[in-house]
Parts: structure tokens; sequence; C-alpha cells
């Protein structure tokens, strides 16, 4: 029995000791190997390689709201390179589909680098309300879109100033009633499937379209795709059709308008559809004819930056890989006339590109125009550091201008 006893009382002092040690490290600041609390939650991820939650605080909701977050980048982009804003609603319905599209079509420079915030909701359609709060712009969850979401994303991010509302049914009505409300709080719009009621708690039901739209008040046009199924309740339909007719004439009004109702889809079938739509709709103009066979013409990559900026207010340049991409078909066809401009435009807009400045000068000497291509070689390496410190394009480059010589 002793010996029981002084075992456990052994036991007992052991584990003072070792509770002891452990309450001294702490206080130093420094735990032992292997026994540091657990923290509190996972480290925020990349949102430039991965979908992130973010918690934004909210007076306008009472509560903060999480949100997902998902960066998209075209090749050849710098990471601060300003990104249009999309604002998804049902965003836990439709991030997935919405940010996967995105970054596939990005990659293929089919669409441009985006900020997709997708927002879930907590009370669906009291929040996507127009009419029970008097209007949109007294909606406390519109409010938090605009007056808390976007500074919040636009201090951590390289947001543009441009942004976009996708919804579709109940969203699609919300995006359609921010579009009606002309704040200039959004310059993009996805309409999907918005019904032309609203039912209120009293049993009404109110017309969710204005009696007339005001033009716009943004130096931009606003972009506004409607979208529904072929096979959609007749309402649906319907309310499609008197959205074209209230609009009229939409450029006089500053909207530039695209509708398509999708083949053989009913109103849940077509959601994913029309969402993605809209977003080509929106941003497709950005992309650039990049295979040979499709023909080429240099000009549309003088003036792409002006018609950038005209359409979504900001300017945008085409990274380095896109235009010398673009030329590389003709030039390896040995059609050197043809990408002579394209590696023109290219040198131009990123003078301090070595493979820029080779292609231009290799299709000048192809062209038999030796004197011109060993003029555009030296340019380019005239404020470049010594051999030692070159990169591959630069060692090219200086290859090229010492056969030139």
């Amino acid at each position: 029995m002793a010996s029981r006893i002084g075992r456990s009382v052994g036991v007992l002092v052991w584990l003072v000791l070792v509770m002891l040690l452990l309450g001294a490290c702490r206080e130093a600041g420094d735990s032992p190997a292997g026994l540091e609390p657990a923290p509190l939650a996972a480290p925020l991820g990349d949102p430039w390689q991965e979908t992130v939650e973010l918690e934004v605080p909210s007076e306008r909701l009472g509560a903060s709201r999480t949100v997902a977050l998902r960066i998209t980048s075209v090749p050849g982009s710098e990471r601060d390179t300003p990104r249009p804003l999309v604002m998804v609603m049902d965003g836990a319905s439709y991030h997935g589909l919405v940010s996967g599209y995105a970054e596939a079509m990005a990659r293929r420079w089919a669409l441009p680098g985006l900020i997709i915030v997708s927002v879930p909701h907590q009370q669906r359609e009291a929040e996507l309300s127009s009419l029970r709060h008097g209007g949109i712009a007294e909606n406390p969850f519109y409010r938090f879109l605009v007056d808390e979401l976007t500074p919040f994303i636009a201090e951590r991010y390289p947001a543009a100033p441009h942004r976009s509302l996708l919804g579709y049914s109940s969203g699609g009505a919300f995006a359609l009633a921010a579009l009606f409300e002309n704040d200039g709080a959004f310059q993009g719009f996805v309409v999907g499937a918005a019904p032309p009621v609203e039912r209120l708690d009293d049993g009404r039901q109110v017309e969710l379209l204005p009696a007339q739209v005001a033009a716009t008040r943004g130096a931009v046009p606003r972009l506004l795709h409607l979208g529904v199924g072929s096979l959609d309740q007749d309402w649906f339909l319907d309310a499609e059709e008197a959205i074209r007719q209230r609009l009229g004439d939409a450029r006089s009004l500053g909207v530039e308008l695209s509708a398509r109702r999708v083949p053989g889809a009913t109103h849940n079938s077509a959601a994913p559809q029309v969402l993605l739509d809209g977003l080509g709709e929106i941003f497709g103009p950005w992309e650039l004819p990049i295979s040979y066979q499709l023909g080429f013409d240099a000009k549309p990559l003088r003036t792409w930056s002006e018609r950038h900026e005209a359409r979504f207010g900001f300017a945008a340049q085409l990274p380095e890989e896109v235009l010398v991409q673009y030329g590389m078909g003709p030039f390896f066809d040995g059609d050197f006339a043809t990408a002579l401009p394209v590696f023109e435009v290219a040198a131009e807009i990123h003078p301090a590109s070595p493979a820029a400045a080779w292609y231009l000068a290799a299709s000048l000497r192809g062209l038999e125009r030796p004197a011109e291509a060993l003029e555009v070689a030296e340019a380019a390496l005239a404020d470049r550091p010594g051999e030692a410190d070159a990169g591959p394009w630069e060692q090219r480059l200086r290859q090229l201008a010492d056969e030139l010589r």
C-alpha cells in the first residue's frame, strides 16, 4: 500500500512539474515544440490560387457576413493588375460555377482577370426584395453590398472601378432593381429569369418594372444581359419581353443590352448557362483572335486599351504573353509581313520586353531589313546589364544583334 501511495505521489509531483514548466514556457512566449495550442481557424489562403472565405463586418446587416472570394488571372498578368469586381447573388449555390468558369476562361484569354465575390443569404427573399424596404436603395442588404462590402474588397485587393452584379430568379430581380436604381454603384448586370412581380407579406403582388427608366449617370455604359430558359413558365418569358420593351432604345439610356433564351432549358436548368452567358457578354470583348487561321489585324491591338477604358472605365494593357503569342503563328509560318505590326505593338506597349524586341528584330531581318533590325536590337539592349546577368531572351537578343552587325 505504501509503495502504491508513493508511486501516486511521484506521478502527481511529476505532473505538477510539467504543468509549471509549460506555464513558464508560455509566459516566455516559447512553447515546447509540438505542444502549441491549435489555431482557432486555418490561416487565410491565397485567393489568386484558391477560393477563400472572408468575414465582412456589417452595421447595415447587424452582423458580419462570410463571403467567398476568388481572384482569376490571365497568363502573364501581375497580381496587382486591376480587375473588375463581380458580385454573385445566391453565392452558396453559384460560386463554384462562376469562379471556375472565370478561371478557365482567363487562362485562355477569353475573359479578363476578375475578382469574384459570392454572397450567401440568411433571409433570401427579404434580402433580395426591392419593395419591402421602400425601394432597393433602402434595402439593408443592398447597402451592405455598396457601402460595406465594396470598400472592404477594394481596400485589400486590386479592384478596378468596374463592378457587376449577377443574379438569377429573385437574384435576377434584385440585379434588375439595381440597374433601374441607376445610382452608379454597378456597371454590369446579369439578370436571369427575373419574376415580373414581387409578392409582399400581406399577399399583394406588385409589379417590379418601373414606368420609366432613367438614362445612365456614369461615364461608361451599363452592360445588361437578360437570360431565361426557353421552357420556363410563361410569366418569366413574358417578364423578359416586358423588360426589353420597357428599355426601348436601350442605347439612348446608356445601356448595352444582350439577351438569350437558353434552348430546351427550364427555370432551374437554365441558371448555370444564363450566368455564364452573362459573364461572356459583359467581358467578352476582351477576347482576341490569337489563332492564325482566324486572320490577323494589328489595328485592334492598338485600339484595345482605348476600347477597354471606354467600356469599363479603367485603362488596361494587354499582357506581353498575349501579344507575343498573337504574332507567333505567322512568324513561324514565315509570314513576317503579317507578324511585323503585331510585334511593333508588343514592343511599343512593353518596351522592356526582350522577347518582344527579339521577335520584332527577327521579323525585320526576315523581311530583309537588317539595318532596322539591328537598330531595334541595339535600342532594346542599351539600358540592360552585362551578359553575366542576362536572361534567356536577352541572350538571344544579343546573339541576334551580333549576327546583324
